[in-house]
């Protein structure tokens, strides 16, 4: 199973490029997303990589982050998504929007995808959203696991809103409420701003 690719971009088209390790082109099935960031012949690339065997075909994915590659993942374990429907969706949002759409329950965004019915995107939402959460890294967002957002309590989750409020976005909140240790809405706003304010 290959992980990643790293060698010189030859060539992209629609929705794919074509990579040059050691002589061999590759040809990876690529998202908008991935795709603007290959802007250069002949440039060194790496394209994280997921392969699809079937009976007639063997297909390559290539995603220009981690991030990206595991949201693709996450939706082929929905029911009735495959790869071409995955593609099609990352191809109009990032993982951290689409992550925050999931989280927030945005069927409309969701299914402004090409392709993407709202029947489908209220079964991405409802098979996803206990997965996902999103979280501020120190180089901006990145998507986990969801297991450490089942453990924000209902005051936090009240906070959060509120600091929504304020213009904080969503992941910002999140990754300063996390660690708060008030017991009061009041403390832990408090305590939150306070943070937010300092940078940590």
């Amino acid at each position: 199973m290959f992980y990643y690719l790293h060698g010189k971009l030859a060539s992209t088209s629609l929705q794919t490029a074509v990579v040059d390790c050691g002589g061999v082109g590759f040809l990876l099935t690529v998202s908008n997303n991935t795709l603007s960031h290959l802007t250069k012949t002949g440039e060194d690339v790496k394209l994280f990589t997921y392969m699809q065997v079937r009976e007639d075909a063997i297909e390559l994915y290539g995603f220009y982050t981690e991030a990206e590659l595991d949201m693709f993942k996450q939706l082929l374990n929905v029911s009735g998504v495959g790869p071409k429907a995955a593609i099609s969706i990352l191809s109009a949002f990032s993982p951290e929007r689409l992550a925050s759409a999931i989280v927030t329950g945005d069927v409309k965004l969701i299914s402004g995808a090409k392709g993407i019915g709202k029947k489908t995107a209220e079964r991405i939402i409802l098979e996803l959203k206990e997965r996902i959460a999103i979280i501020a890294s120190e180089d901006g967002t990145e998507i986990v696991d969801s297991g450490s957002a089942n453990n924000i309590s209902s005051i936090q989750k009240d906070v959060i809103d509120g600091l929504m409020v304020l213009g904080i976005s969503k992941a910002d909140a999140i990754r300063v409420v996390r660690d708060c240790t008030g017991e009061t809405i009041e403390e832990v706003m408090r305590e939150a701003l306070r943070r937010y304010n300092s940078g940590k």
